[in-house]
């Protein structure tokens, strides 16, 4: 009788467990570096700006001195060969549970080379996926699952979709370009998206993809992040509209002119946890324990989102706590 009360105490509970969605909060100093083999006449760096989103708040801190032109930071520099910028931002994360509803689609842009959607074998393989599918929430976690198939492998480059359905591995990167090639191959419009999961040794940045069925959707298929998707840094959400080069992990685009140099770019984020900054909520589509039944969430029930776990779990423990002593 008595582990059966402890059962049956476990179950009124556990729904509840879904409301415990995990919010961080980090300062974090990103450093971008850039240097050539000789001087150039004059350098622009253009570094994205981030954006709010339904799973982040970010404000930056402290920048030099810069411009704001097509959706980046300008930065501009004379007569040199060695650049450095250090931008302080804070950042709050929400785990953004969602749920798939299509409700409209967008015309699909052909912007990224490495995305290529229009080569024969994606388009078979897209056809091959979806071919039992009835509606675009069933293409695109069909998608999703194939690209699970894939064997991770860092490699420090950046690869084709083609080439990573032919060679079925690839980090990151590969992941993200396979999943929204097949996307864009089946109708779905989507995009690559750059930042870092937030975590003390994020040192590497992380790519992921975003795809349209009437409202932007994160997915991440490399970390598996569908219906629950854990907390991101967002820095880029699909490349910004400057010409140029930019670097390998895309959150800097530069021009210069003068002799074309060799060059090398790098970014790296030093973050650390910090308290909560902002009162603001994430704007939850949906809310699901187990990933299936869905209940809509009001703001009134925002609570769950910003309230202390470790104040959480001591309320849902309590009563456990004083069933299991008054049992004995």
């Amino acid at each position: 009788m008595r582990y059966f009360l402890i059962f049956l105490l476990f179950l009124l509970l556990f729904p509840l467990q879904g409301a415990l969605i995990k919010n961080n909060a980090y300062e974090c100093d990103l450093t971008l570096l850039w240097n050539s083999d000789r001087k150039v006449e004059s350098l622009e760096i253009y570094v994205p700006v981030p954006e709010d989103t339904d799973s982040q708040m970010i404000e930056i801190v402290s920048m030099p001195e810069c411009r704001i032109e097509n959706g980046a930071f300008k930065f501009i520099f004379e007569d040199t060969d060695s650049v450095r910028i250090d931008i302080n931002f804070r950042v709050q994360t929400y785990t953004q549970v969602q749920e798939i509803v299509c409700h409209g689609r967008k015309e699909i842009e052909d912007i990224y080379d490495l995305v290529d959607y229009k080569n024969p074998e994606i388009i078979a393989k897209a056809n091959e996926i979806t071919k039992d599918c009835e509606n675009d929430q069933e293409k695109v976690k069909k998608i999703f699952n194939f690209v699970q198939d894939l064997n991770y492998e860092y490699n420090g480059e950046e690869n084709s979709a083609s080439w990573t359905l032919k060679n079925m591995k690839g980090d990151c990167t590969e992941f993200s370009f396979l999943f929204i090639a097949l996307c864009k191959a089946s109708g779905i419009e989507a995009r690559p998206v750059w930042g870092w999961l937030p975590r003390e040794d994020s040192k590497v940045s992380h790519s992921w993809a975003e795809f349209y069925l009437g409202e932007w959707y994160s997915i991440d298929p490399t970390e598996k992040n569908f219906h629950v998707f854990e907390p991101h840094i967002t820095f880029n959400r699909g490349f910004i509209e400057a010409k140029g080069s930019r670097s390998m992990d895309a959150f800097a685009y530069y021009t210069f002119r003068g002799d074309p140099p060799t060059t090398y770019m790098k970014t790296e984020l030093k973050l650390k946890e910090i308290p909560h900054w902002t009162e603001k909520k994430a704007n939850y589509l949906k809310f699901s324990c187990d990933g299936s039944a869905y209940t809509e969430v009001s703001e009134s029930s925002a609570f769950f989102r910003v309230f202390p776990s470790s104040l959480c779990f001591l309320i849902f423990a309590l009563p456990f706590l004083f069933t299991c002593a008054v049992i004995k």
